[in-house]
């Protein structure tokens, strides 16, 4: 006897739910963790460079003081040896200087951490967006997306709702690119939310870079 079996009964359907709530948790639980361990390495990093323009500050004010006695001093010297060191003493002031000054402008990134940034992205979550790569750069002052979604129109209002907290109104998120996946009929979309550099063109050293290039080399998706 020939069996028949309806396709269109509900129980041979494929699966269309683009992201189960399971998935959506451990993926939060995986990028909590990482930004934990992010926030960590950043406040040492804080540390070590804040250590290191104090030390350089005695440095330059003890050679400032040394310079100063050499100038008062009345006793008899080598006019040519003391003329050498005064230069030799300027020289050196004027580099540690340079030195701090290189520090000073470095970002040391936001010494509280990225708690703030954490909860407003978990309060804002989209069920049409997956986040697979982030980056918070430049103390929490600009931060680079990449992921997929099932809508394109979610993702301008996404990132308004991001900047509506106050951990992101100040916040940049660079040039908005988006592709089908390659994967006909898949209905998803990649994005990604990257910094460009003088040229336009995405940043080469970014997480979000490296994750386009190992999508190139993978898939041969991003031309």
């Amino acid at each position: 006897m020939m069996q028949q079996i309806n396709f269109y009964l509900p129980e041979f359907q494929p699966n269309r739910e683009p992201f189960r709530s399971s998935q959506i948790l451990i993926a939060s639980a995986i990028l909590f963790r990482l930004l934990i361990a992010m926030t960590f390495k950043t406040l040492s990093d804080n540390k070590a460079l804040a250590q290191a323009l104090e030390a350089d500050k005695l440095q330059v004010q003890g050679l400032k003081n040394q310079l100063q006695e050499f100038a008062n001093s009345k006793r008899q010297v080598n006019v040519v040896e003391l003329d050498n060191q005064i230069i030799h003493l300027k020289g050196e002031i004027e580099r540690r200087q340079q030195l701090m000054q290189v520090i000073s402008y470095q970002e040391l990134g936001n010494d509280r951490g990225f708690s703030t940034q954490l909860e407003a992205m978990a309060k804002q979550s989209n069920i049409d967006i997956s986040l697979e790569i982030f980056s918070i750069k430049n103390g929490g002052n600009y931060v680079e997306l990449v992921g997929k979604t099932t809508s394109a129109d979610q993702l301008p209002a996404y990132i308004r709702s991001l900047k509506s907290e106050d951990a992101f109104r100040k916040v940049g998120f660079g040039v908005l690119h988006i592709q089908p996946v390659n994967a006909s009929g898949s209905g998803f979309l990649q994005f990604v939310l990257a910094e460009p550099n003088q040229s336009g063109s995405l940043e080469a050293e970014s997480a979000v870079q490296r994750h386009i290039k190992d999508n190139q080399d993978s898939k041969g998706q991003w031309k």
